[in-house]
C-alpha cells in the first residue's frame, strides 16, 4: 500500500481543443475520465504527511507566481514499463524545465522544497498495451496559461483543486493542436 495517499502536484490542464485530440487517441484507456487528463509539472508531496499550514503556503505560492505562459508539445506515444503516455522531444520539453526551475525557486524562497521535475508528458494508460512507441499522425499540444494546484485522492480517481494561477500571457506565442 502507497503511503501517498493524498499528493499534491502542480498541473496543466488541457484545454477544450487539445483535450478532444488526447480522448480520441485509441490508445488512451476509456475508462480514466478526460478530466483526469494533466501534464504533471511538479509533484509537491503527500497532504497527508505535510506539516501545518503546508497548503496555505502552496495556495500562496500558487496564486503569487509571476511567470510566462509556455506551450507543451507532445508528438509520439510511448509505451514504458507500467504506462503508455504521451511525450514530446527534448526541445518541446525546455519551456517546461524553464517553467519547474522557476517555480521550484519561488517555492524555495517560501521555505518549500519542490520534489523531482518530471519531464512532460500526458499518462494515457496507467498500463502498459503492447504497441510499443509510434509517432502521432499530428503533434498535440497547447499554451499553458494557467496552473493547477491539485490533491489526487489516490484510488479514488478524482482530482481536487485547491489553487489556480494565470501565467503572464505575454510569454511564447500559442501553440495550437497541429
Amino acid at each position: 500500500m502507497s503511503l501517498h495517499r493524498h499528493p499534491l502536484y502542480i498541473f496543466a490542464k488541457p484545454p477544450p481543443e487539445p483535450l478532444a485530440s488526447i480522448v480520441a487517441l485509441d490508445r488512451r484507456d476509456p475508462a480514466r475520465a478526460p478530466e483526469l487528463l494533466h501534464n504533471t509539472l511538479l509533484p509537491l508531496g503527500d497532504l497527508a504527511l505535510a506539516p501545518a499550514g503546508h497548503l496555505p503556503a502552496l495556495i500562496e505560492a500558487v496564486t503569487t507566481f509571476d511567470g510566462l505562459a509556455f506551450p507543451l508539445a507532445y508528438d509520439r506515444i510511448v509505451e514504458g514499463e507500467r504506462v503508455t503516455k504521451l511525450a514530446g522531444n527534448r526541445t518541446a520539453g525546455a519551456p517546461v524545465r524553464t517553467f519547474q526551475h522557476r517555480f521550484a525557486a519561488h517555492l524555495a524562497r517560501r521555505g518549500i522544497a519542490a520534489a523531482r521535475r518530471p519531464a512532460p508528458h500526458v499518462t494515457l494508460a496507467y498500463r502498459r498495451d503492447g504497441r510499443g512507441d509510434a509517432l502521432l499522425p499530428r503533434p498535440i499540444g497547447w499554451r499553458v496559461e494557467e496552473i493547477l494546484l491539485v490533491e489526487s485522492i489516490v484510488g479514488e480517481g478524482r482530482h481536487v483543486v485547491h489553487a489556480r494561477g494565470r501565467l503572464d500571457r505575454r510569454g511564447r506565442p500559442p501553440l495550437m493542436d497541429a
